[in-house]
């Protein structure tokens, strides 16, 4: 899950170079070291190392990467790490000034890091997937990309990423990219965010300061994975027309989630969904006026029940209705469980809709919801009759087992509103607990026993 450092303090520099110094006996040239360097990895040590004479060296083998590197170390108690491309991959040293070579090419790097440390020398230098890192043997490192002297912020170093990230990052990590180790952890200087994690195969992604994930993007020519793509919510990969997604922006409000979306040539869309933890607004004024226009009852005592899946307000009254609204206070439903809605103090719907259904097919209508362009009306069999365009539509039915069993709780035990749902079974029926602690059984149809 996360890529080591090659070295950690500058008690690993010289138990290093002690180490390795002393495995071979010290004669000139490269060959009594036993290890011969390609010619990119000798050119690497001339440059950076002139006119020095390495006292020994070994040869790393990187299974992850495919490609064979190079560590050699200095009498003057200095290393560097290079891979056979001759590109440095870390250099320290723990007694004297990192090379000048190294200075100078860095050197923006190396004053920003003289005005944060005055008086102090840098012992350590490593390659970052987002550039380099300049340290001092121990503690956080200095984070820069690698043509920049702008501070990006400190580099964390530890053998796991759950010392290094808060735990929601880490799950986040573990479960959309477990297959890409994470090369780098970041604590930006900009106090937006909270972690930068980078990766070798080249996407980094953000974290806020209440550690959700806020900016993904790739770096260079690098598409976002296919693991993050699929962690996506469903809205927003519906839109996708590709997957050469270079970056997703992320932008949580207390009312809605916004996320923009950017593919390979600068294509890219937006869209705004609902926050599934946006804050609830219980419309109680509407609640309380819909009590008192429709039924004429103190709006006390009364339960209302807030449904997370649907956003809205389902209300029990103790004379045996139910009514659901949204948080703008409009109607949605109304549920008179076998008593008629005919006997609700003022019509919810147009009277004529009302007496029209109940004498044309000869029942009694207990139920209506309202929908954008339809009525549905239904009696206690569970027939529904669909009012649309100024006529009905009859779909025969009947009601759902599990909702036979509620309505017949709100029709026999109206003001008991503790009463709840305890079990279900097709084969064992169902089980409601009344607030005095008594059970009423009922069969897998829904039938009272």
């Amino acid at each position: 899950m996360y890529r080591k450092s090659l070295v950690y303090g500058i008690g690993w520099i010289v138990a290093i170079c002690l180490f390795l110094s002393c495995s071979d006996e010290k004669t000139d040239g490269p060959q009594p070291l036993g290890v011969t360097f390609p010619e990119a990895v000798q050119a690497a040590l001339n440059h950076y190392f002139p006119d020095q004479v390495p006292s020994s060296a070994e040869e790393l083998n990187d299974e992850e990467e495919g490609i064979s590197r190079y560590m050699v170390v200095y009498d003057s108690y200095s290393y560097i790490v290079v891979n056979e491309r001759g590109e440095w991959q870390q250099v320290g040293s723990a007694l004297s000034p990192l090379p000048a070579a190294f200075q100078e090419e860095y050197a923006a790097q190396f004053q920003t890091v003289a005005q944060e440390r005055p008086g102090d020398e840098p012992h350590l230098l490593t390659r970052a997937a987002y550039g380099i890192t300049i340290g001092f043997g121990e503690g956080d490192q200095f984070a820069f990309a690698e043509n920049s002297g702008v501070l990006l912020g400190y580099e964390r170093l530890g053998y796991d990423i759950t010392e290094l990230v808060p735990s929601e990052i880490y799950s986040f990590v573990d479960a959309v990219f477990a297959e890409y180790p994470v090369s780098n952890v970041l604590v930006p200087v900009d106090k937006e965010f909270s972690y930068r994690l980078y990766w070798k195969e080249g996407f980094c992604i953000s974290f806020d300061t209440l550690n959700q994930w806020v900016v993904a993007e790739g770096t260079g020519d690098a598409y976002l994975p296919s693991s993050f793509l699929a962690s996506l919510p469903d809205e927003v990969k519906e839109m996708m027309t590709t997957d050469e997604i270079v970056r997703v922006e992320r932008r949580i409000e207390p009312e809605t989630i916004q996320y923009y979306v950017e593919a390979t040539g600068g294509h890219g869309f937006g869209i705004s969904m609902d926050n599934p933890n946006r804050p609830i607004h219980f419309p109680t004024e509407a609640i309380d006026a819909f009590i008192g226009t429709y039924f004429g009852i103190d709006p006390t005592p009364k339960k209302t029940v807030y449904s997370s899946s649907t956003q809205d307000f389902r209300v029990c009254l103790p004379n045996g209705f139910d009514f659901v609204l949204n948080e703008a206070g409009e109607w949605l439903e109304v549920d008179g469980n076998g008593t008629p809605l005919s006997a609700m103090k003022q019509s919810i719907i147009e009277e004529n809709i009302l007496q029209q259904a109940e004498a044309e097919y000869q029942t009694t209508i207990t139920y209506v919801r309202k929908e954008a362009d339809q009525l549905v009306l239904r009696d206690e069999a569970g027939n529904a009759y669909i009012y649309k365009d100024n006529a009905f539509q009859l779909l025969k039915g009947i009601w759902e087992p599990k909702v036979k069993a509620y309505r017949s709780i709100r029709q026999h035990y109206p003001e008991d509103l503790d009463a709840t749902f305890i079990y279900y079974s097709p084969d064992e029926g169902i089980i409601y607990q009344l607030g005095n602690g008594e059970k009423v059984r009922f069969d897998g149809q829904g039938n009272i026993l």
